[in-house]
């Protein structure tokens, strides 16, 4: 939902409520957050948006996912749509790059995010590749032991796809090596375990390849971290508002 103003409230909440009843997530992105926004909202349609503050209260209350943009609604939804509701667990977070690791483990600390605390099964799967003080979430691909090879790669991504304490994957896939064998490795992971996952691919037109072939797979992907982070969230948002209800 893009909405500028409710004219019927209890009717919004009651359609809200109905939508959740029946398993359907609901999005919404309501415009005028200030005064500068209520103004240009008043004059593109004459709606008197109201309190955003109001709106943000009967969203909690009824299951509504409040986001802040369009565009990102939309990419959010498709990965709702497409993974569908996510379990117990925290996020299982998979880095090529530790610099964009790094960056993505402070916003994520910042909005709250909550981390996976990897098993005592997966640490001891993890530490064949990598040295007892690189086992951390995220888990950076490039902080492997030994010669480069694929099995460093799949093996990791299988073992935080199969961890009980992981209830979604997020991989940040920017240019690395065996890009398109990565990709194979996640598709491949995805399909045998079902653990929901998130794809980042931020590699610019070296990723071209790799969008198209998860395009086929049905994995579903974004180009930004912002926006993989958004779906993440909304996901996470999700399961604790139709725990409440």
């Amino acid at each position: 939902l893009y909405v500028e103003g409710i004219k019927s409230p209890r009717r919004f909440m009651e359609l809200a409520r109905r939508a959740a009843s029946a398993g359907k997530p609901v999005l919404a992105v309501k415009a005028g957050r200030t005064d500068a926004g209520s103004v240009a909202a008043r004059s593109h349609t004459a709606s008197m948006v109201g309190s955003y503050a109001a709106f943000a209260a009967a969203c909690r209350a009824t299951g509504v996912v409040l986001l802040d943009e369009p565009e990102g609604m939309v990419l959010t939804a498709g990965v709702v749509d497409r993974l569908g509701p996510i379990g117990r667990g925290g996020i299982g977070l998979i880095v090529s790059s530790g610099g964009g690791g790094a960056v993505t483990i402070d916003r994520m600390t910042a909005a709250g995010l909550p981390l996976a605390a990897w098993s005592a099964e997966t640490r001891a799967r993890l530490e064949r590749y990598y040295l007892p003080s690189h086992i951390n979430n995220p888990i950076d691909l490039g902080a492997h032991k030994g010669a480069l090879a694929l099995e460093n790669f799949a093996e990791t991504i299988r073992a935080v796809a199969e961890d009980r304490e992981v209830a979604i994957a997020l991989f940040i896939m920017t240019p690395q090596p065996l890009m398109m064998e990565t990709t194979d490795a996640l598709v491949a992971s995805w399909r045998d375990t079902r653990k929901p996952m998130v794809v980042v691919v931020d590699a610019g037109s070296f990723g071209q390849p790799v969008r198209e072939r998860l395009i086929e797979a049905g994995l579903p992907f974004v180009n930004r971290i912002d926006d993989g982070l958004r779906a993440v969230d909304a996901m996470v948002r999700l399961r604790a508002l139709e725990a409440e209800l």
